[in-house]
């Protein structure tokens, strides 16, 4: 890398860094790491070997997922287009990206080791660590590249990171010493954490080292290829134009940028230029439609953003999957668990608990935050606001899409998988159904973009999963935990498991989500102009 290269990589990782810290990226990791580090203090029964498992999870969130919501917000923004068309290559760009969140993933790995007091061999602690976020971070290019937003993103993501496990099966007891692991890209990493967890020999670096390298590399070259292909789709180029041309993002951005319709505003044929809204504003008769006619004008809208970014396929099948993931995977994490020393069917019962009250409502709310946070940085809410809608109705709309469909959802998988029955399963759901509203809202209502919206996810994961400490610890109950909306769900299935009375719990499920959800929505309604963050 020339002298000038070197210049501009630095000064990207700087300005990345200053970004991320920005969005919230620094604080979100210091908070999560020191947190999940007491926590793991406090689970004395936590097996050794997991820690490669710990730390990938980690590691898909704060580079996988960082570093494709903030391709995403650059590409939204014209920022992509820009280093496209400067001295700037796509290398430089891509090592920029990956150097910012290695030294994120650092930081987040180091803490959670100091601060639980566990012993690790450093050198290959911190191989494994930066060349797991490298490759996360290539692998994030890669596959976000094909998407245009974080909502359309978040579903199909799920797909993306399965292959992330194969890895760490060794560790579950899967395959033991089968050669055919080493063709997987994140095999090398694992490999050099487990070394420095004592769990494989040292004579094992080397060979992972070379193999990250190598599919470093490959990386790097089907990420610069994604990347460039997304330039050519923006700049309304050819592919087929764009082949073969690696110097420069400028031979690849040729032509002028196509600007897609928004949603509420489509391109006007009119000769006067001016957009027509596709809601009616007033009536044949001259009369203001009212709240109800809005909201029915908005539902096959709705279906046509879910169609066009194929979400509504992937909100049908996340349920499904999810069911299909506990039915299956529930025996094997019952052995699994009692080979560890762990109560088996205590640790299942509360684990299949949390996917499907808290998880399932959870992510379905996150993938309506998503839709409002798009909206926000597009200024639709300020489009709401001349409109006989206000915002305050268009975003309850938005929150109860969420919470009608996860009841159906998680009934299905109550009844199911928990063995509740239906009638109990329904009222359970619908006792959880506070929570997608919620989630969906207090996106759309503390975060100023999907950036920080990204990191909020990654700290509301742990605020929210703080419950199962509460059941799985040894010294009793924890009452303070209340606060937190998914104790009660929680509370209310292990009732239903002991024969106990579980309708208190439920309800208390209902009336503090339905608050948070309320408050939420008051909060987000106060501004209308949003304000926009750097990707």
């Amino acid at each position: 890398m020339s002298a000038p290269a070197l210049r501009r990589t630095a000064v990207t990782v700087r300005l990345n860094l200053r970004l991320q810290a920005a969005g919230g990226y620094w604080l979100v990791v210091v908070v999560v790491g020191l947190v999940g580090a007491l926590l793991l203090r406090g689970l004395a029964a936590l097996p050794p070997r997991w820690w490669p498992v710990l730390l990938l999870g980690e590691m898909t969130i704060t580079c996988f997922y960082f570093a494709a919501v903030q391709v995403l917000a650059e590409r939204g923004e014209g920022s992509l287009m820009c280093r496209a068309v400067s001295p700037m290559r796509v290398g430089e760009y891509l090592a920029a990206l990956a150097a910012s969140l290695v030294l994120l993933a650092v930081v987040e790995s180091a803490a959670l080791v100091l601060v639980s007091g566990t012993a690790v061999a450093w050198p290959a602690f911190l191989a494994g660590v930066a060349l797991l976020a490298v490759l996360e971070v290539l692998y994030g290019a890669v596959a976000v590249a094909g998407y245009r937003s974080a909502a359309s993103f978040l579903l199909p993501s799920g797909v993306w990171t399965i292959g992330f496990a194969v890895p760490v099966l060794p560790l579950l007891g899967v395959a033991e010493g089968w050669w055919g692991y080493w063709l997987h890209p994140l095999q090398g990493p694992v490999v050099l954490l487990r070394i420095a967890f004592g769990q494989a020999p040292a004579a094992l670096s080397v060979p992972a080292v070379l193999a990250a390298a190598i599919w470093s590399l490959v990386g790097g070259a089907v990420a610069g290829r994604r990347l460039r292909g997304a330039v050519v789709d923006d700049a309304g180029g050819s592919r087929r134009r764009a082949a073969g041309s690696a110097a420069r993002w400028d031979d690849l951005a040729s032509g002028s940028p196509r600007r897609a319709p928004h949603r509420l505003c489509p391109r006007s044929r009119h000769p006067s230029g001016l957009p027509d809204l596709p809601l009616r504003l007033r009536r044949p008769g001259g009369r203001r439609p009212g709240t109800v006619g809005v909201l029915a004008a908005l539902v096959p809208m709705d279906v046509r953003r879910l169609a066009r970014d194929d979400l509504l396929w992937w909100l049908a099948l996340l349920p499904l999957v999810m069911v299909l993931a506990v039915r299956l995977g529930a025996e094997p994490l019952a052995g699994m668990l009692h080979a560890h020393g762990l109560d088996g069917e205590a640790w299942l019962a509360l684990l299949t608990g949390l996917v499907l009250t808290v998880v399932l409502p959870v992510m379905i709310g996150t993938v309506v935050g998503f839709m409002l946070l798009q909206d926000k940085e597009e200024a639709t809410w300020q489009m709401i606001a001349v409109t006989p809608l206000s915002l305050h109705r268009y975003l309850g709309w938005r929150a109860g899409q969420a919470a009608a469909v996860s009841v159906p959802a998680v009934a299905a998988g109550l009844a199911s998988c928990a063995g509740t029955g239906w009638a109990r399963a329904t009222a359970l759901a619908l006792a959880c159904a506070p929570l997608a509203a919620a989630t969906a809202l207090a996106l759309a209502a503390f975060a100023t973009g999907t950036v920080q919206g990204v990191a909020a996810v990654k700290l509301g994961l742990l605020v929210l999963v703080l419950p199962v400490l509460d059941h799985a610890g040894r010294g009793g109950r924890a009452p303070w935990l209340a606060v937190v909306p998914t104790w009660w769900p929680l509370r209310a299935l292990a009732a239903m498991g002991e024969g106990a009375a579980w309708l208190p719990w439920a309800a208390g499920a209902l009336g503090w989500g339905t608050a948070l959800a309320a408050g939420c929505l008051w909060w987000a309604g106060r501004s209308r102009a949003p304000q926009r963050t750097a990707p």
